[in-house]
């Protein structure tokens, strides 16, 4: 069976890209200009080198990363990187919905949740992938 896959560029993000799979192995085709990037993927490679068990990451790992001075922190999307324009997906977020990590009770905890939900809310959906808006309506319905 032939098909024909028609995308607009550019792609200039990963989350942008179109993906082709397989169930096992799969790649996201995306890029900008004159430069065509192919991600790929294979849902059976996992590294083999060990780790944390889930009880030292529930013991060792920070709730979020943080970013912003002390006393007006916000959650970041990694290290370092606040969210400063729309995103295309908030999983930063996902410690609030749906894996609850945060101590709600705890001031400081209130006063990082609010500011990162109202950064969040002020940069608005603009650059925001597809499924971003019917999560967005179920995990933060008012």
């Amino acid at each position: 069976m032939n098909r024909t896959y028609e995308w607009n560029f550019p792609l200039p993000r990963t989350h942008t890209g179109m993906l082709q799979g397989n169930g096992t192995f799969g790649t996201m085709i995306w890029g900008a200009g004159s430069v065509l990037c192919i991600t790929i993927g294979r849902a059976d490679f996992w590294d083999h080198r060990g780790g944390m068990s889930w009880r030292e990451i529930a013991e060792n790992m920070p709730r979020a990363s943080l970013h912003g001075q002390a006393g007006n922190e916000i959650i970041g999307l990694w290290d370092g990187l606040a969210l400063e324009e729309s995103h295309p997906h908030h999983s930063h977020l996902a410690g609030i919905v749906p894996f609850d990590v945060f101590p709600l009770a705890d001031p400081r905890w209130q006063g990082i949740l609010t500011r990162s939900l109202d950064n969040w809310i002020y940069h608005g959906i603009g650059l925001w992938s597809g499924w971003c808006v019917p999560r967005a309506g179920a995990d933060f319905q008012g």
